[in-house]
């Protein structure tokens, strides 16, 4: 740290240089890191909305790929960003309870980043992949493939939750700590 922290106030006196740094554990960050002087502006950016997952899943899945006939990347996108974002039992991850011994239903979209976004369409472009090589031709990603790269990235998710201390995901997943004080599983 002490390295680090010299190196960083090294770079006052250059111009025209810009240090960004970025954290999913703020809880976790050396205060001397974040003392005036050094790292001035905070800036927290919170989960997408259904817009803006949208915006992430469209810089990965373009038009140039492989697409089912008919489909566009902007259509396909947005059924995608639906079946991730809908509030029913298929995307009902678990339970969790919070400090007040309340327990409150659990959805992939409470979870969903921009990287779990970027991971679902590369595990579609995966699929197309292994398909074309299984079948000696292009395998196009259209919504049934999407819709199997949402079902592996919900199952993983779910498994992980599963296994984790309550209180280590919540300050991971940038819940208040505290908040999440149990999860248990549902029946699917």
């Amino acid at each position: 740290m002490p390295q680090f922290l010299a190196e960083l106030d090294g770079v006052e006196s250059l111009g025209n240089v810009m240090v960004i740094g970025a954290s999913n554990r703020v809880d976790m960050i050396d205060p001397a890191v974040l003392r005036p002087g050094r790292l001035d502006v905070k800036i927290r950016i919170d989960r997408p909305d259904g817009e803006a997952a949208v915006a992430i899943v469209r810089h990965y899945l373009t038009d140039d790929l492989p697409l089912d006939p008919g489909l566009d990347a902007d259509a396909l996108a947005r059924v995608l960003v639906r079946d991730i974002y809908t509030r029913s039992a298929r995307r009902h991850l678990a339970d969790v309870r919070d400090e007040h011994g309340t327990w409150n239903a659990l959805f992939l979209a409470d979870v969903t980043s921009g990287a779990s976004l970027k991971n679902i369409v590369d595990r579609a472009k995966t699929l197309a992949v292994k398909a074309s090589i299984g079948q000696g031709g292009d395998v196009a990603i259209g919504v049934d493939l999407l819709a199997r790269a949402v079902e592996d990235e919900f199952a993983e998710t779910r498994d992980s939750l599963l296994d984790a201390d309550p209180v280590q995901w919540s300050r991971v997943n940038g819940f208040d700590a505290g908040t999440v004080t149990a999860i248990r599983g549902v029946e699917q």
